[in-house]
């Protein structure tokens, strides 16, 4: 036989190990291009919705005094926005930033006067929507929250 050249066994070999790389390096691209999307890009433009995290708050008040909080946050946000002047684009505003900026000062859990609630405001200046989200630890937190964005 011929030994000088590749035989079709080794080129079949060859080409299945290539083939396989392949696949396996599109997946872990298509995968990190994912995550970088929906950490950085906002594409959601669900409404806000409220969610009790379990505990002892019941009571139609308490819900109402974190929505308070919420449109608190949200007021906070729009003069943010109007006073730096942003347009065409989607944008987190964080409570830190606000606070950083003398926009707001606290946002105190309306459940337990010695912890602070947290949060942000998801603003899209097409729609001219501001969307917030808040976290108050146990006692509260809007649906779909994510603490990436605080």
């Amino acid at each position: 036989m011929n030994n000088r050249g590749w035989s079709i066994n080794s080129f079949l070999c060859l080409l299945g190990i290539l083939t396989f790389c392949l696949i396996v390096v599109t997946v872990l691209s298509n995968q990190l291009y994912k995550s970088v999307q929906k950490n950085e890009i906002i594409e959601d433009d669900n409404v806000s919705t409220y969610e009790i995290v379990p505990n002892d708050i019941t009571t139609s008040n308490s819900i109402k005094n974190y929505i308070n909080l919420e449109d608190k946050l949200k007021e906070c946000a729009k003069s943010y926005v109007v006073n730096k002047a942003i347009s065409g684009c989607k944008l987190i505003i964080t409570f830190e930033k606000l606070k950083s900026e003398n926009y707001i000062t606290k946002l105190t859990n309306p459940h337990d006067d010695n912890s602070e609630c947290n949060g942000y405001v998801i603003y899209n200046s097409e729609t001219n929507e501001y969307i917030p989200y808040l976290s108050c630890g146990i006692s509260y937190k809007t649906s779909n929250y994510n603490k990436y964005f605080e």
